[in-house]
Parts: C-alpha cells; structure tokens; sequence
C-alpha cells in the first residue's frame, strides 16, 4: 500500500474514532449506542480507551453495546473493565460482559464469573457457566 494510502486510512479511523468518542458524550442514548458499536466495527486499538468509559454510562443499552464492542479487541486493559461490568444492576449488561470475558478466554475472571452462580437471572449464570466452559477449554 502506497504510503499516501496509509495515511489517508490513518486519518481516516482517527477522524472516525474522534467522531464516535463525541458522539459517546451525546445526551441521546440511541446516538451514544450507535456510537459505541461504530467503535467495534472500526477495528483500531484506539477505539478502546472510549469503549471503556462507556461501559460505566448511565444507560444499560449503551453500557451493554459498549460491553458487546470490547469482544472486537484482544487488549487485556479491558478484562478488569469487563471483570466490574459483571456486577453492573443490569443483567443484560452482566450477561454480555461474561459472554466477551469467554471470548477473551484467559482464566484471571474466573472467579468472578464463578461468582454469577447465583445470579438471580437465568441468562447471567447460564452466560458464565459458558464463559467458565470456553476458559477452560482454551486452558487445555
């Protein structure tokens, strides 16, 4: 790829992330969702840093799209961001936040996804049982 090139899709995702991480500030839920899955789609590690704040928003729908999103990134930075949403008052932000951690499969969650057992939705504790199932299997 021509170095112009390169740096026309540079700028092209910081324009992109700069865009998304405004948007994330909206005070619109639908436009601070969307903003965080435009996030995931664009594929740089620079979009983490604003997925991370966002899963500490005041919706649930942004929170869980911002939780949904961290899938799309290998950085360990967010397993502790994700470790906490598992305590988030919304189960389906729970249950995604366990669903990314057995993704990411490495073990440092398992204790607090070994803790959902009790959750008192049926999504949450059957999402951490998997997410426990797919750690163990990627440990083999």
């Amino acid at each position: 790829m021509p170095i112009r090139t390169q740096w026309l899709w540079v700028l092209t995702v910081v324009v992109a992330i700069v865009a998304a991480g405004s948007d994330l500030k909206a005070r619109d839920v639908e436009t601070r969702r969307r903003a965080a899955n435009r996030l995931a789609t664009i594929g740089d590690e620079s979009a983490l840093e604003p997925l991370m704040v966002a899963v500490k928003d005041e919706s649930e729908e942004v929170r869980a799209a911002a939780v949904m999103a961290l899938a799309h990134f290998t950085d360990v930075r967010s397993v502790d961001v994700l470790i906490g949403a598992l305590k988030d008052e919304d189960p389906r932000v729970r249950e995604a936040a366990a669903l990314v951690l057995g993704e990411i499969g490495i073990p440092k969650p398992k204790p607090a996804l070994e803790a959902l057992a009790d959750d008192p939705d049926v999504n949450v504790r059957e999402a951490a049982e998997r997410a426990i199932q797919a750690i163990a299997a990627k440990a083999d």
